[in-house]
């Protein structure tokens, strides 16, 4: 066997090896669905495509000029980036077609080589030690991934249960961020020690949502206002209010949006005792409810159809989505949090600004954008994720609620959770 053939013979079996090892591990983290990367001429076919839909929208009057511009400008951007990358991998791919080309012609000429020459020992050595050097490489890129994956499944879990059923959101106090409430089918239970232990509040009510206001929270059953103070344990109902589905409250404004059981959305900054109706009416399909209260205030919407949509309190609903290999790989919503204290910001192209950050919980995992939703990234933190919430004292401390009633608490914005 010659040197070379034994150095391809030791590579496949370490390559071999090393999937018999991570394949395991890929299907364990591809058990829940997600979509798979696209290739770069495919980015700029979508790409492309998008900037076509947009023109679409906007002549039918569905989307502004200015928003028409911010969103031509950035997809014109992704597809110079993918045609760029695409130029890149086809020089890369010509010089190492020159390369083989080059050993095989090499490869062909005659005078095979003598054994018995001074020096060939030494090369059948150097080929082994080679061979060598590649199995103990390959070896610790299996320890390295197989200890990260260990690390990844340390990194989320549990710190408690909720110890209840039907779970349909999470709020933390403003004042405390040791102090979340979360309400379900039977109540609202509550936790001083941010998430470990839980007791149940004095409001006993079958709860359909719940957020948190500067003041408290606010909570919601049978159509029927609850204000809690800011230990969640105090509860006393707001009248007169409209017969609410859904609120979120700003952290800044005190900005109050509720949408009720027909698809009305009510605005209110007097925390809740007085209410007016917006034109702009819900998806019939809504889940979850978020409010932007920047210098441009957004109403976020989470489906179960159509994903993330986003509208002005006077605009259209728009698809909030994301694009190309930032899109979200899901269109099941569970629940929606805009944390505007988190120390993002990012300017776009065409001159516009967005701080703070969107959390998005799904069927499939947590997700973040930091971008006015063009981009979603993938959180650590998987499976699925009924609710999602952070406070004023601490922004970056995450709470995370899967469907079970599991907690799972970040301290670094949701990297990672432990």
């Amino acid at each position: 066997m010659t040197p070379l053939i034994l150095l391809l013979a030791l590579a496949a079996v370490s390559i071999g090896g090393l999937a018999w090892v991570t394949v395991p591990l890929v299907r364990n983290h591809a058990s829940t669905p997600k979509r798979r990367p696209s290739p770069d001429n495919d980015n700029l076919t979508r790409a492309l495509d998008l900037l076509d839909d947009l023109d679409a929208e906007f002549d039918r009057g569905k989307i502004s000029r200015l928003e028409h511009a911010e969103l031509v400008a950035e997809l014109q951007h992704q597809a110079a980036l993918a045609l760029d990358t695409l130029r890149r991998h086809r020089q890369e791919a010509t010089l190492l077609v020159d390369d083989l080309v080059a050993n095989r012609i090499a490869a062909t000429k005659p005078d095979p080589p003598n054994t018995s020459e001074p020096g060939t020992a030494q090369r059948t050595t150097a080929w082994l030690v080679a061979a060598g050097i590649l199995v103990v490489a390959l070896v610790a890129v299996v320890v390295v991934i197989t200890v990260g994956a260990r690390r990844g499944l340390s990194e989320q879990t549990a710190i408690g249960n909720v110890g209840a059923t039907g779970i349909v959101a999470a709020a933390t106090s403003p004042t405390d961020a040791s102090v979340l409430a979360v309400a379900h089918a039977s109540g609202i239970n509550i936790s001083q020690d941010g998430g470990t232990s839980w007791q149940p509040t004095e409001f006993r009510h079958a709860a359909r949502w719940l957020t948190a206001t500067v003041n408290g929270f606010i909570a919601i059953s049978d159509g029927t206002l609850f204000h809690g103070d800011v230990s969640g344990v105090n509860w006393n109902s707001i009248t007169p209010a409209p017969e609410l589905h859904y609120a979120a409250a700003g952290r800044h404004s005190n900005w109050l949006v509720g949408i009720s059981a027909n698809g009305s959305i009510y605005t209110s900054d007097s925390e809740g005792s007085k209410w007016d109706r917006l034109t702009l009416t819900a998806p019939p399909t809504v889940t979850a409810l978020a409010v932007v209260d920047g210098p441009e205030p957004l109403i976020l919407a989470g489906t179960s159809t159509e994903g993330v949509l986003v509208a002005a309190p006077s605009g259209t609903w728009r698809s909030g989505n994301g694009f190309v290999n930032g899109a979200l790989p899901t269109v099941h919503i569970r629940d929606l949090h805009y944390e505007p204290d988190s120390g993002d910001r990012y300017e776009s192209p065409a001159g516009q600004t967005f701080e703070g950050a969107i959390y998005a919980a799904t069927d499939v995992g947590l997700f973040k954008t930091v971008d006015g939703m063009q981009t979603w990234i993938r959180m650590s933190l998987l499976g699925d994720v009924v609710a999602i919430s952070s406070g004023a004292s601490d922004p970056r401390r995450i709470y995370a609620v899967r469907r079970d009633g599991s907690i799972f608490r970040s301290h670094d914005a949701g990297v990672s959770w432990k």
